[in-house]
């Protein structure tokens, strides 16, 4: 279903199209395609990075092309973005840059596609916190127009701190159910450790927004960060009780993607060789 054509390989945007046509038609050669490991006399080899995709409509959406069909699932996962503002050393996020967002029309037609399955399904926005996206507004008022009837329920992590009266409200409208957020810990020097901000009293004006427009509000605290003791995680958990809280704790883990994992023996931080990578 898909017609291999000969392309401009000096664009480093469409690797895999590249690839395709290294086997197919024998160029580009394989050393000159970026963003991509291979072997060679038994040996990895790097190419040099692939540019960042800047134009977002180059990458096609598996649910309007059919690969993905709806219908078959309770949950929808969907971006409107690439990118984060934020820069937490344990993340992978951060190597993806500057925020691009997706055209409005491409995400009315995939919110389009999920409400006429015609039963109950869970949008799931996956963007490395909704409410920086630069298509925010847009987004939530195409839901509310599409989401006559609340069949659409919808979940997203957002960036708390940046969360007001009028954004929460328009989640609401949307319907979304829950939301994640992420805390990590209460401890200024293991904030300082994972280059993270936060101001605990915007953090909680945040999440008050949300609770009051009935959005169940779910905490993130990663245990193992550097600089964590049975001290600083009793604090923290003692913050997410005084405040009524719903906690989710996870594990520090440390893919091959995160700037701390650069750092583990300046934090005497210990990393397991395989997947899921716990400290």
């Amino acid at each position: 279903a898909y017609e291999i054509k000969e392309c401009d390989w000096s664009s480093d945007v469409c690797s895999s199209d590249l690839i395709l046509n290294h086997f197919i038609h024998g160029s580009p050669k394989i050393e000159e395609i970026s963003g991509i490991f291979y072997r060679k006399d038994g040996k990895i080899i790097i190419n040099r990075p692939r540019s960042m995709i800047m134009d977002m409509e180059f990458i096609p959406s598996p649910y309007l092309l059919g690969y993905i069909d709806p219908k078959k699932y309770r949950e929808m996962m969907l971006f409107t973005m690439r990118g984060c503002m934020l820069s937490c050393s344990y993340c992978a996020w951060t190597s993806r840059g500057k925020l691009r967002a997706f055209a409005k029309e491409r995400l009315y037609k995939e919110l389009k596609l999920a409400k006429e399955i015609g039963h109950e399904i869970i949008i799931s926005i996956i963007d490395s916190a909704f409410n920086t996206s630069p298509i925010f507004f847009e987004f939530c008022k195409i839901a509310r127009e599409i989401n006559d009837n609340d069949t659409l329920k919808f979940s997203c992590f957002v960036q708390v701190d940046r969360i007001d009266e009028k954004s929460a409200r328009l989640m609401k409208e949307c319907n979304f159910t829950s939301v994640e957020v992420g805390l990590q810990s209460t401890n200024n020097q293991v904030l300082s450790n994972i280059n993270r901000d936060m101001d605990l009293t915007e953090f909680l004006r945040g999440i008050r927004y949300l609770k009051n427009e009935g959005i169940q509000v779910l905490v993130d605290v990663i245990v193992g960060l550097p600089g964590d003791s049975m001290k600083t995680c009793k604090k923290t958990m003692r913050f997410i009780s005084d405040n009524e809280l719903e906690p989710i704790l996870f594990n520090l883990s440390l893919g091959h993607g995160a700037k701390l994992r650069r750092y583990a023996n300046k934090f005497c931080t210990k990393v397991q060789d395989v997947p899921p990578f716990y400290v």
